[in-house]
């Protein structure tokens, strides 16, 4: 399974402003913080709280004053239409908060102890900043699925350089030490 990276932005319109949310580790914490579980947060959407919309529109875009903009949009276009043209992309927008849920080999199931989404989304944070390095700013500017994604080529880089299971399967055939590899890698002619 291809994980989607650069499609994750959804856009809405409020009045005569295009707004572009972005699933970011910051949003999806924040978010999670406050509603608890993804699903409370979508009920509300579904439910047309103009508070969860604003909410989920200032997360996902950084903007302030955005449940000022719904009530603007609500008070020339009527509620009930803002609710039912808001309502979807939001609740998308909420979905893809959370990155995928399955591996590479589309297996959804868990394995250990259940965690909120927050513990989830902290843990995302740690893999970031922690195993790839990255600066506090680009861990919270990443979306979940980025996270992950980068998590994988870096555990698989690992795997490579210091052997696991493909990787001693692979020493056992005659493939050579790590430092041959590294070796055979670098001196390795551009295509």
């Amino acid at each position: 399974m291809m994980t989607r990276l650069a499609e994750e932005r959804i856009r809405i319109k409020l009045g005569d402003t295009v707004v572009e949310l972005v699933p970011t580790l910051r949003a999806a914490l924040c978010l999670a913080r406050r509603y608890g579980t993804y699903g409370a947060l979508i009920d509300k959407l579904a439910e047309g709280s103009t508070t969860a919309f604003a909410d989920a529109i200032e997360a996902g875009a950084g903007i302030a004053g955005a449940g000022d903009l719904i009530h603007a949009q609500a008070d020339s276009d009527g509620y009930f239409a803002v609710i039912a043209r808001l309502a979807p992309p939001l609740i998308d927008f909420v979905i893809s908060l959370a990155g995928p849920m399955s591996d590479d080999k589309g297996d959804d199931r868990t394995t250990g102890e259940p965690i909120t989404f927050a513990e989830h989304h902290e843990q995302l944070f740690e893999f970031a900043t922690g195993w790839l390095r990255w600066t506090p700013a680009e861990a919270w500017a990443a979306t979940p699925a980025e996270i992950k994604t980068a998590k994988r080529g870096h555990e698989a880089m690992l795997r490579w350089l210091y052997g696991g299971e493909e990787a001693q399967t692979q020493k056992t055939k005659g493939k050579g030490a790590i430092s041959d590899r590294i070796r055979g890698f670098f001196a390795r002619q551009p295509a």
